[in-house]
């Protein structure tokens, strides 16, 4: 069970796998990826908080909305960064300021 834990977290995109893995992430606060700890036992992968997490605040989204590149972020956070950047804070798609609702 414990693998099967470690293994879903090794592939998931917003963890910063340095920082994961060492504790260390050379691009600090500016990093666009979660930091989590490979031995913070409580992280729940199934956790509607943690699948909800804006990738701006790192927060459980408030007016959660989703890109066509379904990166999920607070309405608030998109619209505030999308009036200086087009494109996506994760991987730079352009949104063409396309911001879907999370159901």
């Amino acid at each position: 069970m414990e693998e099967n834990k470690r293994a879903k977290i090794s592939s998931h995109k917003t963890i910063c796998m340095p920082f994961y893995k060492t504790g260390h992430c050379g691009y600090g606060s500016e990093c666009i990826y979660l930091h989590i700890r490979e031995d913070d036992l409580d992280l729940k992968l199934d956790d509607i908080s943690f699948k909800n997490m804006c990738n701006l605040c790192k927060k459980e989204t408030t007016d959660g909305v989703y890109t066509e590149c379904n990166h999920i972020y607070c309405l608030e956070c998109v619209l505030d960064y999308s009036e200086k950047e087009s494109k996506c804070y994760v991987c730079k798609l352009n949104t063409f300021g396309r911001f879907y609702p999370i159901n």
